[in-house]
């Protein structure tokens, strides 16, 4: 189970997504010099650049959106696919459900493949996909899929960059907080439409 970490530098804010949270309380130099070897320490990481970024103007949406914006946010992130791309399948890494419905929606189910880490999901069917195990499939969702919606907690759990890899020459767009200020350093897509910060 993945929870929020927030991290704030001067006047600003950010966050990431980790299945393993930490408290930490430190300069920015510590966590420069952080051995980025775990979770926990990347989530730090990730947290604080989110939030340094953020507060320079470099980074925006760097916090989570609340209440009823993940589903409304999940609705229109799949129409934008839709739009820009067609109906082609889809593959989501990482379970969020508001944008699993948008896409269901908007495509289709049988256009939508999902992957997932947390074994509390695997094999379950939600909104008529069934849930992959992140693991053992994610590979096969690449090679299924036109278009990839990719949280930001693989750069949290140290799978993003082989994902990208394996993913070359198809539109991979990553979603929610974690992955705010890479993105906005290294020019990757982003979608995360009703973030705050």
């Amino acid at each position: 189970k993945e929870v929020l970490l927030e991290a704030t530098v001067l006047n600003g804010r950010g966050q990431a997504f980790t299945n393993s949270p930490a408290t930490f309380e430190g300069t920015l130099k510590d966590v420069l010099d952080y051995n980025l070897n775990n979770n926990s320490r990347r989530a730090v990481f990730l947290a604080s650049l989110n939030a340094v970024l953020n507060h320079f103007g470099v980074a925006t949406a760097t916090v989570h959106c609340r209440d009823g914006e993940p589903d409304r946010c999940g609705q229109e992130m799949a129409g934008m696919v839709k739009q820009e791309h067609g109906l082609v399948p889809v593959g989501i890494v990482g379970y969020q459900p508001g944008i699993i419905s948008g896409c269901v929606k908007e495509l289709g189910k049988n256009l939508v493949r999902v992957t997932d880490m947390d074994t509390n999901n695997l094999g379950m069917s939600r909104f008529g996909v069934e849930i992959w195990d992140g693991a053992a499939r994610t590979d096969e969702l690449i090679e299924k899929s036109k278009v990839l919606l990719v949280t930001g907690t693989t750069l949290v759990n140290g799978t993003a960059f082989d994902l990208l890899d394996k993913a070359a020459g198809k539109p991979v767009y990553f979603y929610g907080t974690s992955a705010a200020g890479v993105v906005a350093l290294m020019g990757y897509r982003r979608l995360c439409l009703y973030g705050k910060a």
